[in-house]
């Protein structure tokens, strides 16, 4: 597999690739995704293509845009891969090598390419929920120069970071009708200054003040995880469990065993899924994981449903989690995942009591 530090360089072409050789067959298919690996490829958890398709319609949703058929081509060795790269979206196909990858399919649900920088940061802001890229150096000049590197290529690695940060602002603080006309009136090819001409009728502010605004507003932190919107769960509606049975706090149990309809991947040798919660008030929750002797190849990620660096984000192993933690009011996503191997871990619970419920 490609070194993580090179990954997110190549992630995208955005149909700049040339027609590939003929697909293989289509072996699953959702509402909106057809599912063609090539031969002699991981065996996939059985939530994982539903997951994926489910992704794409509410990708759909956020970005209020009518989602098509996508065919998802998993080729972990490239060997159909028509790009120069370990994954684009080609016309209505994702090539990849891995899955699920959530980049690609916010690629694929936005149907054609806007301009680079904004299109890779909406990809950031809405899709990576993995850390394949963690070590990178990350790009610290002036927003403009990130704008401008990609007038005539791909968006380099060291933007992504800031390209989806600074889309999670737009997106949050000026919302999705700024977004979604830099997705209509800046596509891909158009000059870096016509892109921000765009911005600024888009946000009726000049270059210089939404830059100054921006970094007033938003702290930087460069990870997608921190900043990033998982839209499965926080928008699913079927993803939401209850914390409490009257006055008694009762255990959010998932099953990550292969079979299981939560269960997705594996990828990265690790089997993961997602439910989601309401928090009533802001305050100290306690949280704890039932015991288990494989506690440590397992761990739970609590993402606040909100984008951007000062939303709350953080992980515990399986087996530390017996502390109280403060959350903010609202609905967080919380992420289950175990190593392939910890079948111990089949089944994932923990509690979470506040003062509603004890």
């Amino acid at each position: 597999m490609m070194r993580a530090a090179a990954f997110l360089s190549c992630v995208a072409c955005a149909g700049a690739c040339a027609p590939g050789e003929e697909l293989p067959p289509i072996v699953w298919s959702g509402e909106h995704l057809d599912f063609a690996p090539v031969v002699g490829g991981d065996e996939l958890c059985a939530g994982t293509l539903p997951y994926m398709d489910r992704y794409l319609g509410l990708a759909g949703d956020a970005f209020d845009l009518s989602v098509g058929r996508t065919v998802y081509v998993l080729d972990p060795e490239g060997e159909v891969n028509p790009c120069d790269a370990y994954a684009c979206v080609l016309g209505g196909t994702i090539y990849t090598r891995r899955t699920p990858h959530e980049h690609e399919l916010i690629h694929a649900a936005r149907t054609r390419s806007g301009y680079r920088f904004f299109e890779e940061g909406a990809a950031q802001a809405f899709g990576d929920d993995d850390e394949v890229n963690a070590g990178r150096n990350f790009a610290d000049g002036p927003l403009r120069q990130g704008i401008e590197s990609c007038a005539d290529e791909s968006l380099k690695d060291p933007w992504y970071p800031r390209a989806g940060h600074f889309f999670s602002y737009l997106h949050r603080y000026h919302g999705p009708d700024v977004t979604s006309a830099l997705f209509q009136n800046a596509p891909v090819g158009v000059s870096a200054d016509e892109a921000i001409a765009v911005l600024e009728s888009a946000t009726a502010m000049s270059f210089d003040e939404l830059v100054a605004d921006y970094e007033d507003t938003e702290r930087f932190c460069d990870l997608s995880r921190w900043y990033r919107y998982p839209l499965f769960p926080c928008d699913a509606p079927e993803a939401l469990r209850p914390r409490c049975d009257g006055e008694v706090a009762i255990p959010i149990e998932i099953s990550l065993g292969c079979d299981a309809a939560t269960a997705i991947g594996p990828r990265d040798d690790k089997v993961f899924g997602y439910v989601a919660i309401d928090i009533p008030a802001e305050g100290y929750y306690r949280i704890e994981g039932v015991p288990s002797y494989a506690g440590h190849r397992g761990s739970v990620e609590f993402k606040e449903c909100a984008l951007g660096c000062a939303s709350q984000s953080f992980a515990r192993s399986y087996r530390e989690l017996d502390a109280e933690i403060w959350l903010r009011a609202g609905r967080y996503s919380l992420r289950f995942t175990r190593k392939v191997d910890a079948t111990a871990l089949s089944t994932m619970s923990i509690t979470i009591a506040g003062d509603d419920c004890r």
